[in-house]
């Protein structure tokens, strides 16, 4: 009887998760550096999908109509994704997605925009999806971790 089965090994651990995931815990639990004791089977099971609201285009683009910054050139926005899901819809609104060739090219002249994600998932999908590099990724995917990002790209780029 192996140890798992008498109850005196460890038990693969079920990680529950959404369809839009990065892997890094299971990685991390089952790495071959980690030594055998330590290294644990991870079974993961898709509990969740996120999609887009068919309506959030319609509603992002009429807030981004009311909070435009002024016409003398003053002031930037930032818009802060927090799930790969809305990344087409901000796009879109944003008027930087062509849709013929699926790709995202920023205007700033347009819209004085700048993009900030939460984490690394959401930045790699919009930069796989449609060409699109995010302005600030989070460097711990929370709102001080978004904050500070944006402080330092404000800082770094003298706005």
């Amino acid at each position: 009887m192996s140890g798992a089965e008498d109850g005196k090994g460890k038990k693969p651990v079920l990680f529950l998760t959404g369809e839009k995931r990065r892997d890094v815990i299971p990685r991390m639990l089952m790495s071959p550096n980690l030594p055998d004791d330590e290294r644990l089977q991870v079974d993961e099971m898709v509990v969740y999908k996120t999609r887009e609201l068919e309506e959030f285009e319609f509603h992002f683009t009429q807030v981004l109509n009311q909070t435009k910054p002024d016409g003398q050139g003053q002031g930037v926005r930032w818009v802060v994704v927090f799930s790969p899901t809305a990344g087409k819809g901000m796009l879109k609104a944003l008027g930087w997605l062509d849709e013929g060739s699926k790709t995202a090219r920023k205007d700033l002249g347009k819209t004085k925009a700048f993009v900030a994600c939460i984490g690394p998932t959401t930045r790699e999908y919009l930069e796989k999806e449609f060409g699109f590099v995010a302005d600030v990724v989070a460097e711990k995917p929370s709102p001080q971790g978004i904050k500070d990002g944006i402080e330092r790209f404000m800082k770094r780029k003298g706005i």
